[in-house]
This record gives structure tokens, C-alpha cells and sequence, in this order.
């Protein structure tokens, strides 16, 4: 019966994608520039990881994972976390803004001998970056399952981001951070999972997403809380918060049970900025497993969670329209499929919203449903009823990864991606690509910035010294007639002491003749 259930909303979600959605409503083509080559393969043969963002001054902030060869008295290899910045459309050159010193493993010379070492993945550093109105880029990085987080101002990003020593966010991986308007940073990541007191075996596999939000600037961060609540794994957290300061997650859920295969995305809202989370909300379809779980934000409540199928490689989406308090059941993205062509969890796609209200997706996948051609690189847009026809950034062979999309003050997008060339005699050779298109959008003016409070202790107040209040006698002492003449113990209380101390004389006096006597 599960399996009819399954082939039964299969068959609906394809009438569905056929009736109204097919053929693809044919949108206008993107003026893409040339295709940008921002990592350097003959400095070192790994890029891997983009992230990019903007900043209210019309900068454009990129970064990925590298790793950088020293050959000295040592050979040893440093994990890097590359840089790039464009200023009024000129790129700045390739800086690390964070290091790691690793000891190499094998021939660091000779790159077929080092791939092994390069590529381990124990090593990489996962970045993710966000820009927020207080002028500062704010990052959070992974290596080795421990989140750390950093942060420099707009225009002085490679100096401040090496000189200020990161700080830890405790343990984690798949990492997420995003900033409201007012300059909250959130901060979302997957961790070992830990149960205290409970009687089942341990879960080796379990995670748990859990939640971290500032309020200053990223000086202080609230205690990690579990927002999955759920046993099993929870991975892939993807957060963000709208215009309305309204904070979203939505993340993979995969059920701890060995016969439970299914996995599926969850969604929570919090309406208050993170201060409190409303209950789970379960989306995708049954009995399937789904991965790559994406969520886009628009302006005025708009969402889109956008999810593959591990079993057809089908690119599926849910829309809300009132910030995700309801959501419309599945429908299937026509013409283009993302089938997993690894074991491994590169991201394969990536939303961003217009000023126009448009969804704008980047995705790596196949047109058809045969999968035998080559992946590329594929950009449609969503208008809230339909999906736009397919362009292709990249062509066949490129095996693009791991695509970022992001828009400028809503009429210019921005993509990152990675490819990996194995074609060659020197072993795999990752590159770092940029492009960008203008959007016929309104302009979307970024939030005001503003300068945070410093945190420095107030400055005590001094006590003024009090004043005493005389306090008058009574009426019976003030009426007394003033003492004439000296007090009386001057006179009787003489002749008392006198009486008292002349035994004492006495005895004193008779022991001095004694000795005086006897000497």
C-alpha cells in the first residue's frame, strides 16, 4: 500500500507540473557577464566551499576553503580561508583572512601524490558569511565539528579578520547565520545529539540543530538551545529573518531508527526575533528520502522551500505567502532534475529573492528525467505561479558545485559556484567562478547601518556626604539655669580618690624603705 500511496502522488505531482506549468512559461533571458575565475588553481589546487554576500556600501564580500603549501625547513600545509572583495566593480586580490597550520601528509610537491592530504575533509573549513547594518561582515566557520565565529567591519576586512582571534560556538557542523534588520545575528548549526537521563542506547548518528542569536554585535551569544526536538538526525540548518523580523529555519530530518530511511525537511518560525520558536512543521512527501533542503525569503512574508529527491533526482518546492504560518502541498520544478551523482553533501542548490518579489534558483542538475547527460549549472526564476524556462550558466563538463546566489539592492544577482577540472595530468584542480546579471526589479535600498553601543561600564555615581540635622533639646533642659563655678568633681571627688589611693601609698612607701634599707 505504500508504495501505491507513493506512485499515486508521484502521478499527481507530475499532472501537476504538466497541466499548468508545461511548457515552461518562457521568461525574459539574463544579460549574464563572462564568467569570472576568482580562485587560482596554480597557487593551490583546492577551492572548494563559496559563500558570498553584500554590504550596504554596494561591496561584494567572497570566501572559500583552500588549502596553501610551505615548503621551508618543513613541509607541512595550511588550511585557509580565502578572500576576495569588489569595490565599485574591481575584484581586490586573493587574501587568507584565516589560518590553520596542519602537518602535511605524503609529497605536498606533487599534487597526484597530495590528493589525499589536500582533500581531507577532516580539515576543510566550511565558512558562512552575512553582512548586518552595524557595517561589520560577520562569519562563522567549521573545521573538524567546532564552530567559530569572527567578524571585521566592511572596509577593512583581511586586517581585522586576522588580527581579532575567533571565538568558539562549542561543537557543530553545517553551519547557518543570517542578520534581522535590527542587527540580530542567528546563528544555526547541527551537533552531536545528548540526552540526559533517558534509557535508550546512545545514538551515534543522532544530531541535533541547535540555535545561537546576539543581540550586541556578536560580542555575547545566548546559550545553544535545541530546536529540532526530534531523535534522529537533524542536519543541513538553513536560517534566515525577514523584513518583518521574523526568523526561519528549516533543515533534513532523518528518522534514528535503521529501518527508517525516509528523510524529509521540518520548518519553524519564530515570530519574535528568536526569542520563541512555534511548533515543527513537516514538509516534502512520504516515504521518500529529501535532501538538499533550501529556503528562500522574500519581502512581506513570501517563502519557498526548495528540496531534491534522493530516488528520482526530482526538484520539488512548498510557497508560503503569509511567513510561513501555511504552506502549499509539493509541486515538482519541470524540466530539470538534480539527481546526487556522490556520496558526498556539496550543496546543489541555492535561492534568492528580487525586489520584484521573484525567486530567483540556482541549480545543479540535468534537463529531462534520464540523468545521462552531464550536469550544469541552471538559473529559473518563480513569480508565485509559475517557474520560468531553464538557462544554463555553465556548460557540459564543467561539473559545477556548490552554487551561492545572492541579490543586490534587489535588481542585480550575484552567483558563486566551484567546478572540478579531473581532466588533466596534475591530479583534480578546483576553480572558483563569479557572475552577474542585472534584474529588471525595483531598487531595494539595504537597511540603515548604525554604529553599536561600546560596551563600557557605566561610571559610578559619587554619594553626596550628608548634612547632620541638629537636633534641638528638650524643653526641660533648655529651661535649666547654665552651671556657674567649677564642676563638683574637682572639689569632693579629690579628697574621695585621695582616701582610696593612701593605703595603696602606704604599702608602696613601706617596701621602698625596706629595700633602701637592706641595700
Amino acid at each position: 500500500m505504500a508504495h501505491l500511496r507513493v506512485t499515486l502522488l508521484w502521478c499527481l505531482l507530475c499532472l501537476t507540473a504538466i497541466v499548468p506549468l508545461s511548457p515552461a512559461r518562457a521568461g525574459p533571458l539574463y544579460a549574464w557577464e563572462p564568467l569570472l575565475r576568482l580562485s587560482d588553481p596554480a597557487t593551490s589546487p583546492v577551492a572548494s566551499n563559496p559563500d558570498l554576500t553584500t554590504d550596504g556600501d554596494g561591496r561584494l564580500h567572497a570566501i572559500w576553503y583552500s588549502v596553501l603549501s610551505r615548503t621551508d625547513e618543513r613541509d607541512r600545509l595550511v588550511d585557509a580561508l580565502m578572500y576576495r572583495a569588489r569595490v565599485e566593480g574591481v575584484w581586490s586580490t586573493v587574501e587568507p583572512i584565516m589560518l590553520r597550520e596542519r602537518r602535511s601528509v605524503g609529497d605536498t610537491l606533487s599534487p597526484l601524490a597530495s590528493d589525499a592530504a589536500m582533500n581531507n575533509a577532516r580539515f576543510t573549513v566550511r565558512g558562512r558569511l552575512v553582512s548586518a547594518p552595524d557595517a561589520r561582515l560577520h562569519m562563522v566557520t567549521n573545521t573538524d565539528g567546532k564552530q567559530q565565529y569572527l567578524h571585521a567591519p566592511w572596509d577593512d576586512v583581511v586586517r581585522m579578520a586576522l588580527l581579532l582571534p575567533p571565538a568558539s560556538l562549542g561543537e557543530g557542523n553545517s553551519t547557518s547565520i543570517a542578520s534581522s534588520p535590527d542587527g540580530t545575528l542567528h546563528v544555526a548549526f547541527a551537533a552531536p545529539a545528548r540526552r540526559s537521563g533517558s534509557s535508550a542506547p546512545p545514538c551515534v548518528a543522532c544530531q541535533d540543530v541547535r540555535y545561537r542569536r546576539s543581540s550586541d554585535g556578536g560580542l555575547t551569544w545566548t546559550r545553544a538551545g535545541n530546536l529540532s526536538l526530534l531523535d534522529g538526525a537533524n542536519l543541513a540548518p538553513q536560517i534566515g529573518a525577514d523584513d518583518l523580523g521574523q526568523v526561519h529555519l528549516l533543515w533534513e530530518h532523518q528518522g534514528a531508527g535503521p529501518s527508517d530511511d525516509t528523510t524529509f525537511p521540518i520548518y519553524r518560525r519564530s515570530p519574535d526575533g528568536g526569542q520563541s520558536w512555534e511548533e515543527p512543521v513537516p514538509l516534502g512527501v512520504p516515504d521518500d528520502r529529501l535532501s538538499q533542503v533550501t529556503l528562500g525569503i522574500g519581502r512581506a512574508g513570501q517563502l519557498l522551500a526548495i528540496y531534491a529527491s534522493a530516488t528520482s533526482g526530482s526538484v520539488l518546492f512548498q510557497s508560503s505567502n503569509d511567513g510561513g504560518r501555511t504552506w502549499s502541498p509539493p509541486g515538482l520544478v519541470p524540466e530539470v532534475t538534480s539527481p546526487a551523482r556522490s556520496a558526498t553533501s556539496e550543496r546543489r542548490l541555492s535561492l534568492a529573492a528580487d525586489g520584484a518579489g521573484r525567486m530567483h534558483m540556482l541549480v545543479v542538475g540535468v534537463i529531462g528525467t534520464t540523468g545521462d547527460n552531464e550536469p550544469r549549472l541552471w538559473h529559473l526564476t518563480w513569480d508565485g505561479l509559475n517557474w520560468s524556462a531553464p538557462e544554463a550558466l555553465t556548460g557540459p563538463g564543467a561539473a559545477p558545485q556548490s552554487p551561492r546566489l545572492v541579490v543586490e539592492r534587489g535588481n542585480r544577482l550575484h552567483a558563486v559556484w566551484m567546478t572540478t577540472d579531473t581532466n588533466g595530468d596534475q591530479g583534480a584542480r578546483q576553480t572558483i567562478w563569479y557572475t552577474s546579471a542585472p534584474v529588471a526589479a525595483p531598487d531595494v535600498a539595504p537597511p540603515p547601518t548604525f554604529t553599536p553601543m561600546p560596551r563600557i561600564l557605566p561610571t559610578p555615581t559619587s554619594m553626596p556626604t550628608p548634612v547632620p540635622t541638629p537636633t534641638p533639646l528638650p524643653e526641660e533642659s533648655r529651661s535649666r539655669p547654665a552651671i556657674e563655678g567649677p564642676p563638683r568633681w574637682e572639689g569632693e571627688s579629690l579628697e574621695i580618690l585621695f582616701i582610696a589611693m593612701a593605703p595603696v601609698l602606704l604599702i608602696v612607701a613601706i617596701v621602698a624603705w625596706w629595700f633602701l634599707r637592706n641595700r
